[in-house]
């Protein structure tokens, strides 16, 4: 099916847009099913990630050091039967690992053993096997999109983006990795907006030093109306759903709060959008593929 979209098997291994997500079986096993789908990955050339995602203390040693190494060796053993099926077969390394809370018995996913497993997987692929990194951001082990949420999700998008992870998963996901919340994809967004300006750091060109400004306002002067604000006061970051009003003219704008904008541009969003259509003779081979696996299956179409 992505062959056909993308005009052909060539097209698509030249310019891939899927990309399968296989994991080991922690600890130290292969399944037929991921070995399978990565073989498949390399013969077409396409690109995947072999993740592991053991729970420390259940299928992975509970220390944060042996955790890390069985889960390079996991994922290192997934490399090597893609590169003796297919040289060259494109790899995206990653594992997320996180302790098992012993009082309740779940697999942590906000945990500050889970992000330190993740800066160190991103740390050995980019230094010791060159490779892209597959990496977590925008998650929590909260219930709900609230503070806990909010809290969660922000450090790990920081944290990620620190650790240079090339490829970003689960920006939205609460409860653990179980439940997707569309107020939090869009806040995550708003997140991750903020944090690649951080990232982005502070440009020292003659314009931005403004040294002749500084002088021309001089002591007690205001930057208001000169022209060196003028040109660049829109390079500001600001917010879609993060609120700076001052209290009375929140009060007057009926109080609303991150939530309450993260939900209704999520609804908007939803509302609004319009897909654009695929070629008519792709949709026709589409219906095809799918007809073909519903004859093997055995089902009627």
């Amino acid at each position: 099916m992505g062959e056909a979209v993308a005009g052909g098997a060539d097209e698509l291994r030249l310019k891939p847009f899927l990309f399968a997500y296989l994991e080991p079986s922690s600890p130290l096993r292969h399944s037929d099913t991921a070995v399978r789908k990565m073989l498949l990955m390399a013969d077409h050339g396409l690109p995947f990630v072999y993740a592991p995602g053991p729970i420390e203390g259940a299928s992975a040693p509970v220390t944060s050091a042996a955790s890390l190494v069985m889960a390079n060796a996991e994922v290192l053993s997934g490399l090597v039967i893609a590169q003796l099926r297919r040289r060259g077969t494109p790899f995206v390394w990653g594992s997320g690992s996180g302790p098992l809370d012993m009082k309740t018995v779940v697999g942590t996913y906000s945990s500050p053993e889970f992000m330190l497993h993740c800066m160190a997987m991103a740390e050995l692929a980019h230094c010791h096997y060159h490779l892209p990194v597959w990496s977590f951001a925008g998650c929590s082990d909260s219930k709900l999109p609230d503070i806990q949420a909010g809290i969660e999700s922000a450090l790990w998008i920081l944290w990620t983006a620190l650790s240079g992870a090339n490829l970003v998963h689960d920006v939205g996901y609460v409860e653990s990795g179980l439940t997707c919340s569309l107020e939090m994809v869009v806040l995550g967004d708003e997140m991750i907006s903020f944090v690649r300006r951080l990232m982005a750091g502070i440009s020292i060109t003659p314009e931005t030093l403004a040294l002749e400004v500084i002088h021309e306002v001089g002591p007690g002067g205001n930057y208001f109306r000169v022209p060196h604000t003028m040109r660049n006061y829109k390079k500001v970051w600001y917010p879609h759903l993060l609120d700076r009003r001052s209290y009375q003219g929140w009060l007057d704008v009926g109080r609303p709060t991150a939530l309450d904008n993260a939900r209704q541009f999520a609804r908007e969003a939803l509302a609004s959008h319009e897909p654009v259509p695929l070629p008519e003779g792709v949709s026709q081979a589409l219906d095809a593929v799918v007809a073909e696996a519903d004859a093997r299956a055995g089902l009627k179409s």
